[in-house]
């Protein structure tokens, strides 16, 4: 801030602007922290804010913007929240060429506008308004309730209007639930996190992985949204202190969709997640960025007639997104399926899907041994998690049924080490596992910008997600080596020499050098491994 007062006062003087005098006491002031020189030459009445708003704009040949004339969008506004514009002085406008136009007070704050730049992953280009006029765009287009007309920038939907007897108050609420249902569904948003504050509710999307602002609420509001959230998800609406789960499935723009709800309480009141799931996705195994010998691989293990096929990954790596493709390329009327899932987040057809119900006693475990029953060729089980559905999911794959299943390990070579560590004999896993595969997601470069930010990825500069993989398909020797109980490292390093398994680090470095992700991401995504 001093350095960016020291310029404006030289470039001001320099435009015989204003007099060393009127300069020197301003500056002898002492001014609080934070207060910009250009609005205490104002207000001593030195210069007019439109003179000085005209000389910085002649003297810097930046351009000069009214604010009464722009319409900013919304997904801009989401990335600038209030605050960081009340900072600074600054206004979003648009975007144009790749970057992101901003009005401001002070061109010459440059640790304010990296600090933007930053933020927005993208370049920043400066024009210059008067700073009434940024406060007023802020106070017109912020408000003390950003979410308060939430259908502003959605997709047209049917309304959710009052059922009789319902007051107009109760159907405003509904629409503004179903208005931000179908925001996050348009700008592709895997959860909605509601979050209680001292004073406002932060609303904060998960888009390809990673978490973004999406707004404020005021507590009346908000405190109305939640309730009508736990009301449709079947919850105790007067339950507020212990965590909840429900569901419940809407049509929006013509596609059926579904939604689970979690309700978790905090010191400020109960914070709800929302996770959007799409009945409507399709399937396709190398749609998911599965390519090349991993691709060969794991279609020759799920295509077998029996065995355990796993799928490794952290949450939210996209595992049961790849067994879903999984099934659909080997499921057919000629064979009976059956997926013990948490959540069903998928329909497929000519498969029997169960949703586990540990309040009935339906658990993975017992699931699968009721499936055992039902003469199924293929079983889906949705995660091993315990020895119980560990040595079950074994046991039907060594009596001649395949079994496709995830479990949560770093890599493929440590999906074997975790099935002993559940207790499983080694010689069982080496004559059942017919493959591992082991993912993770990357975002992808936005190809119509190539990653500075555009409209079409909202200034984010990335568009969409594609996974890397890596993949064990068992030999002979492979097999005795997990007899002997090796250790994970011991495991992957015959695959690399022996299977000539490519990692997923290579994998994914491969990819950034093809421009289809970033370093970055990579460095972001893989950490250390």
């Amino acid at each position: 801030m001093r350095k960016s007062r020291t310029k404006l006062g030289k470039l001001l003087l320099e435009a015989g602007a204003i007099t060393g005098e009127q300069l020197q006491s301003v500056l002898e002031e002492q001014p609080p922290a934070g207060a910009r020189l250009g609005k205490l030459i104002v207000s001593k009445g030195y210069l007019t804010e439109e003179d000085l708003c005209s000389i910085l704009a002649a003297q810097l040949g930046i351009e000069a913007v009214n604010l009464d004339q722009v319409s900013p969008p919304k997904s801009l506004m989401l990335k600038i929240p209030e605050p960081l514009a009340k900072k600074h002085s600054v206004f979003p406008i648009g975007y144009s060429d790749g970057k992101v136009r901003l009005a401001v007070a002070d061109p010459l704050n440059i640790d304010a506008l990296d600090e933007i730049s930053a933020r927005l992953s993208s370049k920043v280009e400066t024009l210059i308004a008067q700073e009434r006029e940024i406060e007023a765009a802020i106070k017109r287009f912020y408000g003390p309730e950003s979410f308060g007309d939430l259908q502003s920038d959605l997709p047209v939907i049917e309304p959710a209007l009052p059922k009789a007897g319902e007051d107009e108050a109760k159907g405003s609420v509904a629409r503004n639930v179903e208005s931000l249902l179908a925001r996050a569904v348009a700008e592709g948003a895997s959860d909605i996190h509601i979050e209680p504050g001292e004073e406002k509710y932060g609303i904060r999307f998960r888009i390809d992985g990673v978490m973004r602002g999406a707004g404020h609420l005021n507590k009346p509001l908000a405190l109305a949204i939640v309730s009508r959230l736990k009301i449709v998800a079947g919850m105790d609406i007067s339950e507020t202190r212990a965590p909840q789960d429900g569901g419940f499935s809407i049509e929006l723009s013509g596609a059926n969709r579904e939604f689970r709800v979690c309700s978790y309480p905090t010191i400020f009141g109960e914070c709800v997640v929302v996770r959007v799931l799409g009945y409507d996705t399709p399937m396709n195994i190398g749609g998911a960025g599965l390519s090349g010998s991993a691709l060969d691989g794991f279609l020759k293990a799920v295509k077998s007639p029996w065995g355990l096929v796993v799928v490794t990954g952290p949450t939210g790596a996209g595992k049961t997104t790849t067994l879903y493709a999984a099934l659909s390329e080997i499921s057919s009327t000629a064979k009976t399926v059956i997926s013990i899932e948490d959540p069903v987040e998928y329909r497929l057809p000519n498969v029997r899907q169960t949703q586990i119900n540990s309040k009935a006693g339906l658990t993975f475990a017992s699931g699968l041994r009721s499936a055992l029953r039902q003469d199924p060729d293929v079983i889906m089980v949705g995660e091993v998690r315990d020895q119980e559905t560990a040595a079950i999911a074994v046991q039907a794959a060594m009596t001649g049924r395949l079994v496709l299943t995830t479990m949560h390990t770093t890599d493929a070579a440590s999906a074997f080490t975790r099935l002993m560590d559940l207790g499983l004999e080694p010689y069982k896993i080496a004559s059942t596992v017919r493959g591992a595969l082991a993912q993770r997601l990357v975002r992808r470069i936005c190809q119509a910008c190539a990653g500075c930010g555009c409209q079409g990825c909202r200034g984010y500069g990335y568009l969409g997600r594609t996974g890397v993989f890596e993949f064990i398909g068992p030999d002979d020797g492979f097999m005795r080596l997990v007899s002997s109980r090796p250790s994970a490292s011991a495991l992957r390093m015959y695959a690399q020499k022996y299977l000539n398994m490519a990692s997923m680090l290579e994998e994914a470095r491969r990819k950034a050098a093809e421009g289809i992700t970033s370093m970055e991401e990579v460095d972001r995504i893989m950490g250390n491994e």
